[in-house]
């Protein structure tokens, strides 16, 4: 069996994993999407005082985000072959795309012939601008008492002319020992990047923070509270407005009073 190349690694955020797994939870039939990120090379050399050896490329791959389609042969047909048209208008995004993921609820966790033809075709085809491509393959089961329901998921790396290599994706964020605080920082574009905040990470901190700025009307706390205050000011606006008109009302009245008491004197 073919063995995953080291010098390849790759990350998927925790957000990202999560969301895979909340649909296949909810999914009765297949799903599928792509993973969108991005793949960086760089020259790595070992030296030391004794040695030096040949400098070598290291590939990093970062999954940042999925692109969802709720349509099963979303870019390609029974036979495994690529549709560039479906595949263009279904993903908008497909340029930052390192790969493709696969729901396949109560199935056996291996690729079936068609994933593989598939595969083939999408490293083959001019669509995809990666060289490799990760496949995330989800399953879902169910034990026969009806109370426990698994996942399994598996990771494989595809290149051209190769079979597909099952291998160990580095979870940020989720207790790899193996991702040290350094490397975290060092994929911190997991949270932002040229294009923006990435939608996984966004859709976490709208969760998480909504309440802090939106209110139950659908509009957000500082303007509801700027209403309020505006109201509150409207209405003692007019207190002091009625206070004053009444006041004014009283002076016209005892000077008029006045008057009178002064023109009987006299």
């Amino acid at each position: 069996m073919a063995e995953h190349d080291e010098k390849v690694k790759v990350f998927m955020s925790s957000y990202v994993l999560a969301k895979i797994l909340s649909l296949a939870s909810k999914a009765d039939s297949k799903e599928e999407g792509l993973l969108q990120g991005c793949s960086k090379d760089c020259k790595v050399s070992k030296i030391t005082d004794s040695y030096h050896d040949d400098d070598f490329v290291k590939t990093e791959m970062t999954i940042q985000t999925v692109t969802r389609s709720n349509k099963t042969f979303s870019f390609y047909d029974s036979f495994g072959k690529i549709d560039a048209g479906r595949f263009q208008k279904r993903y908008t995004e497909a340029q930052n795309s390192i790969g493709w993921y696969v729901i396949r609820p109560r199935t056996k966790p291996f690729l079936s012939l068609r994933e593989k033809i598939v595969i083939k075709n999408l490293l083959n085809s001019k669509l995809y601008n990666c060289e490799r491509l990760v496949f995330l393959l989800v399953t879902t089961s169910m034990e026969e008492n009806m109370a426990t329901f698994n996942f399994n998921y598996k990771f494989y790396m595809c290149e051209k002319d190769k079979l597909p290599v099952p291998f160990k994706c580095s979870i940020i964020n989720l207790g790899d020992e193996n991702t040290q605080q350094d490397k975290y920082k060092q994929h911190s574009r997991l949270l932002s990047s040229q294009q923006g905040i990435t939608s996984s990470f966004n859709e976490v901190l709208k969760d998480r923070e909504s309440s802090k700025f939106f209110s139950n009307t659908g509009s957000s706390e500082l303007v509801d509270n700027s209403f309020s205050l505006f109201k509150k000011t409207l209405q003692l606006m007019k207190t002091v407005k009625n206070e004053t008109s009444q006041a004014v009302q009283d002076y016209q009245k005892l000077h008029k009073e006045f008057q009178q008491l002064k023109q009987q004197k006299t």
